[in-house]
């Protein structure tokens, strides 16, 4: 039975486009996504028999092979589910020169992605709703114990099935990122609400068990009528883009409306390409993987990990990534926990979703820019507000908000921070590198990268790492406001904009020379922007977060040096490869890397941190620590002793002004690392 023309609520059909050779049923091949199957392909030999033999004794041996075929009703149901297995496969045989069966969704979008473009006229996918993946006999014949009732949930999560898949396909044939494959639903199910569902997704039809013979033998029609708008940037054949002009002509569209909704609806694929592509890919965040907190070991640890992550010589590196969650949590709890937040609403499960989220889309195999420089920033910045009593404890401890303060001649941060602008720069500390591929904005302009096209050569990695957090809170609805058009969204895009934005180190000084000035603004009487000012202080404080390892403790900050430094390696090797200018002498001795630590603290950490403390008198401890480091570089540049002989002793002024780094014959050597370094971050 077939139900096709269920299609609720279609919108009137494109212009025709031009007519091409019709497909038949030998140009199309089956990929049937059905748990119950033996996953492989088959075909017919030259004597007109299937290759392999898709029987039914094939199915019941595998079947045998499980210990749960010991109960008697699985075992009938699960034979005749073998016999009709093997039926179909020789009926769709029949009339189709090739049947690829798969087990999971994963393994048919592995399918789709790797089929070469031309080698069908089309992909017919069969999606069974009927068989759970967990019961299947491909992936259960080495599994010694079946119990239904405690299978793995994280593993059936993870696996794409059913009308989840169904989804998955329809989302990539608008992108364009396959093509030519027609969807179709198979399922013993007769409910009309489910039937409409699926054609509503946009599946091409519905068929119910058994299909009869006389409907295999048509499948292939609906190649001809299943044809979905595709909008990606790759098509440029001349006269499908004659259509789309014909599509919006003036003549066309009633009013300015419909055709602007006809353009926006036409750059759709733009977003979806951005995060499909730059991000790592999950269809789903298993809510599972969060670390449990509900046992009483958990508590404690919990507690522990407070302590720790409010310690300013905390380091990532060690503590496992289950610890990292749950210190990423309390800073997270502490922000939320703070009286006078407005219009947000961010409940225990979207929030440990959240953080599992921007987690996946980091590229932890980076040295460098990876999770655990996510949560090091993230610390800082936690660290900072907590200094001011902008966040107090989840305990109920008091924060800067709960308190009178008398007045004080200079205007200070927290007159302009609100409980919604700590929120925005807890988020921005935390995914202000999200997707970050290991190489810096130099090398992307130098390659031409698609971003740095997109970006115009203009802060590439952070305009991408600002556009790939809100794409990630769109797909997985982190609707921390509820609302996006409420004016608490919209202040805290702009916060979380302007502060990303700022870590762009080609505008480094740029940035010194606007916080100069804010400072100037703090000590006079002239009435200050409120907005202006709170942006400028967030900017300040995740600059500073962002290269806070200069700032710690000198083992802790050499830690940070070595990963940094292996990233840059691994970037003057790829661009010597490909013949682009290269940034850093990836052989560089000890002597070279202490002098490049001078310089870069020296004339671009310290600078920072000075104006900055100025303006935040909390951070102001920062200084002192810049200058040991300075002066324990200079003691390794000088004696040629290892980091490692001052890993483990604290931080000790060792030799000279640490203000003014010791000039040496290398300066001009070094001259070039500078511009260099400001585009490391």
């Amino acid at each position: 039975m077939r139900l096709s023309f269920l299609r609720r609520g279609r919108a009137p059909p494109s212009p025709p486009l031009p007519s091409l050779k019709a497909p038949e049923a030998n140009d199309c091949a089956i990929l049937l996504v059905d748990s119950v199957y033996l996953a492989g392909t088959y075909h017919i030999t030259p004597y007109g028999s299937p290759q392999p033999s898709p029987t039914v004794e094939e199915h019941q041996i595998n079947y045998d092979s499980c210990d749960y075929s010991n109960s008697p009703g699985s075992r009938k149901s699960w034979k005749r589910e073998c016999h009709g297995a093997a039926e179909f496969i020789q009926q769709l045989l029949d009339s189709y020169k090739q049947v690829t069966a798969v087990t999971s969704g994963n393994a048919a979008m592995s399918y789709l992605h790797d089929l070469p473009y031309s080698q069908y006229g089309c992909v017919i996918l069969l999606i069974d709703l009927d068989h759970h993946t967990s019961n299947s006999l491909y992936e259960d014949i080495h599994s010694p114990i079946y119990n239904k009732s405690t299978v793995d949930s994280e593993k059936d999560i993870n696996i794409l099935y059913g009308i989840e898949l169904l989804k998955v396909v329809l989302k990539e044939i608008d992108l364009g990122i396959i093509s030519n494959v027609i969807p179709i639903v198979i399922s013993r199910n007769d409910s009309p609400q489910l039937m409409s569902t699926c054609l509503d997704l946009g599946a091409a039809d519905y068929l119910i068990k058994p299909v009869s013979t006389q409907i295999i033998k048509t499948l292939w029609l609906n190649s001809t009528k299943h044809k979905r708008p595709m909008y990606s940037p790759d098509s440029c054949d001349e006269t499908l883009d004659n259509v789309s002009r014909l599509s919006i002509r003036a003549g066309d569209l009633r009013d300015i409306e419909e055709r602007l909704n006809t353009a926006f609806s036409r750059d759709e694929w733009l977003e979806e390409m951005i995060i499909h592509h730059y991000a790592p890919p999950f269809h789903h965040i298993n809510i599972t993987k969060f670390p449990r907190l509900d046992t009483i070991s958990s508590q404690e640890r919990m507690s522990y990990l407070r302590q720790q992550y409010s310690d300013w010589d905390f380091c990532p590196y060690d503590y496992s990534e289950d610890d990292l969650l749950r210190c990423i949590l309390v800073a997270f709890e502490d922000s939320l926990a703070v009286k006078g937040l407005k219009s947000i609403s961010v409940s225990n499960d979207m929030l440990h979703r959240f953080i599992l989220a921007v987690r996946a889309a980091y590229c932890n195999p980076n040295p460098y820019h990876n999770f655990y420089h996510a949560v090091d920033v993230l610390q800082a910045t936690y660290f900072t507000l907590k200094s001011t009593g902008l966040i107090g404890n989840s305990d109920g401890s008091s924060s800067y908000f709960d308190q009178k303060r008398a007045n004080v001649m200079k205007r200070r941060i927290q007159e302009f921070l609100s409980p919604n602008d700590v929120f925005a720069l807890m988020v921005s500390s935390l995914a202000h590198d999200l997707g970050h591929p290991g190489v810096n904005n130099s090398y992307m302009i130098n390659a031409q990268t698609p971003l740095a096209l997109l970006y115009n050569d203009q802060a590439v990695l952070e305009n991408y790492h600002t556009t790939s957090l809100f794409l990630l809170m769109k797909r997985h609805e982190f609707n921390f406001f509820g609302d996006q058009s409420t004016p608490e969204f919209k202040e805290f895009r702009q916060l979380v904009v302007n502060s990303i934005l700022a870590t762009d180190m080609s505008a480094h000084f740029d940035y010194i020379r606007a916080f100069t000035e804010q400072n100037g603004r703090l000590e006079s009487t002239s009435s200050l922007d409120p907005d202006q000012e709170k942006i400028y202080f967030c900017s300040a404080i995740l600059k500073c977060s962002d290269i806070s390892n200069a700032a710690r403790s000198f083992h802790v900050a050499s830690r940070w040096t070595e990963c940094l430094m292996s990233e840059l390696r691994d970037q003057a090797s790829l661009e010597k490869k490909m013949g682009y200018p290269i940034n850093m002498n990836p052989e560089q001795t000890d002597t070279a890397r202490a002098q490049g630590q001078i310089d870069f603290i020296g004339k671009l950490a310290l600078p920072l941190f000075q104006i900055v403390g100025d303006m935040i008198p909390e951070m102001s401890y920062c200084v002192d620590k810049i200058r040991d480091n300075i002066g324990t570089w200079e003691h390794i540049r000088d004696h040629g002793s290892s980091i490692d002989s001052h890993m483990n002793h604290g931080n000790t002024i060792v030799s000279g002004d640490a203000t003014d780094s010791t000039t040496s014959t290398a300066d001009a050597i070094y001259e070039t690392l500078i511009p260099m370094m400001t585009e490391t971050f």
